[in-house]
């Protein structure tokens, strides 16, 4: 065999034990764990194709996100807080270019409500609202936007602002007849009927508790009476331009809410002790829920007297003795607080001022350790907030509504408003 035969069975040789190109991998697809989230939080995106390097970019329609790696094939990105329908794509040549749309859920607008004012009391479901109307007592669904009048009940315009709560469900208390004459007691389901007369005739509005004892708010402060088979006086704790009482689901206990409260802090009624407990570091209670079995008392408000900006207070109360449970802040100033009725959520509305801008904001916590989820933010800037506000969610709708109303003696020209929010599934 010649040398020349030899070589070149060698290059043949060496050749053939050569790895064979390897083409480039196929662009493998990606998932999303959810496509339906709160606005402003984060999602996980997964692909093999995220392992090895990082993608050139994610983008949420045109706009780049920001991102961090969870492990080898899982990226948490970040959503900016634009709520609508938005088509999720991975810039990258490992994965495929087509795209997954996600659903953002926050803000959607804000309304004029009815002509409807004064101090407002929750209905039997979960947007009805009981309030004054042009002919005295209004009844509004917030969802709808119908509304119910019953001038049979002849509450009073000229001289009151709102309606009060009796110590039964569906029971209101009304002025039925002259300024300066006493209140009395209706019940407005199914149908609308006197009950009862009470014996003392606030100037705003009058709200009854079980055992029959009576809380009003006055200009500087709340004045109440304990009454059994007679009526004892039971104090005037302090409440500068108190604007509501909120109720227990048994109607033993109440919170006393006010732009500026106690020194001692906020007060809290005890009917069957006939007690005022108050929460410390409270100057301004300005929003309340209690539990469905009563027993906790989710409280905000601010430790000083309410302003429209400022940070807050959000805190969980046992309602026997007043003992602080939590204590969280918020970096806003809240109006109103609500309870997700099936889901362990917490809803707390608000404005957030930083001036020459402001902005309302609805805040969602969970609701044992009153962790922040996300703050939706107004995209019209302020629309409730900087006076008292009441939160609605209703989750079979996916909507959370949250309602302003003028907080005063009823007048013709002023309407009620309302923002309306977007949850998850």
């Amino acid at each position: 065999m010649t040398l020349y035969v030899r070589a070149s069975l060698i290059v043949l040789l060496l050749l053939g034990c050569s790895d064979a190109p390897v083409p480039p991998p196929e662009p493998q697809p990606f998932a999303v764990e959810h496509n339906d989230v709160w606005s402003g939080t984060s999602i996980s995106v997964s692909s093999a194709g995220f392992v090895g390097a990082d993608p050139a970019a994610v983008l949420l329609d045109d706009d780049t996100l920001t991102f961090t790696r969870l492990n080898d094939s899982t990226l948490l990105v970040a959503m900016p807080d634009v709520p609508g329908t938005h088509q999720l794509r991975i810039a990258s040549p490992s994965v495929l270019t087509t795209s997954l749309p996600v659903h953002l859920n926050g803000y959607l607008n804000a309304e004029l409500g009815p002509v409807f004012s004064g101090r407002a009391v929750r209905g039997a479901y979960l947007t009805d609202l009981f309030g004054t109307g042009p002919f005295g007592l209004r009844r509004w669904n917030v969802s709808t936007g119908q509304t119910w009048d019953y001038p049979d009940s002849m509450q009073n315009t000229a001289c009151v602002s709102g309606v009060g709560i009796g110590p039964q469900p569906h029971e209101l208390v009304l002025r039925t007849g002259a300024c300066g004459t006493a209140w009395r007691l209706w019940r407005v389901e199914p149908t609308v009927e006197r009950r009862d007369t009470t014996p003392y005739p606030g100037d705003r509005f009058v709200d009854v508790l079980t055992g029959g004892s009576y809380v009003f708010p006055g200009p500087h402060q709340f004045g109440i009476w304990w009454c059994d088979t007679s009526c004892r006086f039971g104090g005037y704790p302090r409440g500068e331009s108190g604007f509501d009482i909120v109720h227990s689901p048994s109607g033993n206990r109440a919170v006393l809410l006010a732009y500026l409260v106690s020194d001692s802090g906020a007060p809290i009624m005890d009917a069957d002790a006939e007690h005022v407990l108050y929460v410390p570091q409270f100057q301004a209670s300005m929003g309340a829920a209690f539990s469905e079995g009563g027993d906790t008392i989710f409280l905000v408000g601010q430790d000083h007297a309410a302003t429209m900006g400022g940070a807050g207070l959000l805190a969980t109360i046992r309602a026997s003795d007043g003992t602080r449970l939590t204590l969280d802040t918020t970096s806003y100033a809240p109006c109103g607080v609500a309870l997700d009725p099936m889901r362990h959520l917490v809803y707390v509305a608000g404005l957030y001022n930083n001036p020459p801008d402001g902005w309302s904001v609805l805040g969602v916590f969970d609701r044992t350790s009153l962790t922040p989820i996300v703050t939706l933010r107004v995209a019209e800037g302020q629309v409730f907030g900087g006076g008292p506000c009441l939160v609605l969610p209703s989750p079979i709708e996916r909507r959370i509504y949250v309602v302003s109303s003028f907080d005063a003696p009823f007048d013709p020209r002023i309407s009620a408003s309302f923002a309306r929010f977007e949850t998850p599934p």
